[in-house]
């Protein structure tokens, strides 16, 4: 018997907290029609799903002009950027641009668990300053991950920083990540 995909809470408020100010009645509405999240009453933890659609709600109300594709980008980007800001976050990629983004990728696994209760990364350093990330389960929005990712190396400071989706099967997506050395 295989376990139901969750998203813990604190991952949903990190989303959220990326919108704080944007989160009009009719968002309000939406994500408690489609998501089934309140966002005054935040659970413990919300199946995939509901994230998913939490992300699609947002990316469509934020961004109406953009595909759904670089809307959930953006979103990634911009929740990755928000994080960077955070206490945790100031923290955590202090210590990434100290000891350098390549020493840290045998933790990088470790960060995707923190979120969820299903999260399976695997890492293959593919060059000096490049690897491909496999992510067991990236949910309906792949471009999200890879915004998300884009948005740490920007918060790292990485030049020449690109994350490309390589494959996506509807759960599995493959990235690559390089930067200049």
């Amino acid at each position: 018997m295989s376990v139901e995909p969750l998203v813990y809470k604190d991952t949903i408020q990190n989303i959220l907290t990326v919108v704080e100010g944007k989160l009009s009645p009719r968002i309000v509405e939406r994500l408690q029609r489609e998501a089934l999240i309140d966002v005054n009453a935040l659970v413990a933890s919300y199946p995939l799903k509901a994230h998913d659609a939490m992300v699609k709600v947002l990316s469509e109300e934020l961004c109406p002009t953009k595909s759904i594709d670089e809307a959930t980008y953006e979103l990634g980007m911009s929740m990755m950027g928000r994080y960077g800001d955070s206490l945790l976050g100031k923290a955590l990629f202090a210590v990434i641009r100290m000891l350098g983004p390549m020493k840290v990728l045998k933790r990088v696994p470790e960060y995707f668990k923190q979120g969820n209760n299903y999260a399976d990364v695997k890492i293959e350093v593919t060059g000096p300053s490049s690897y491909i990330l496999d992510h067991n389960e990236v949910g309906a929005w792949p471009h999200y991950v890879r915004g998300s990712m884009h948005g740490s190396g920007k918060v790292i400071g990485l030049k020449g920083h690109a994350v490309e989706l390589l494959s996506y099967d509807g759960h599995r997506a493959t990235l690559r990540v390089s930067w200049d050395e």
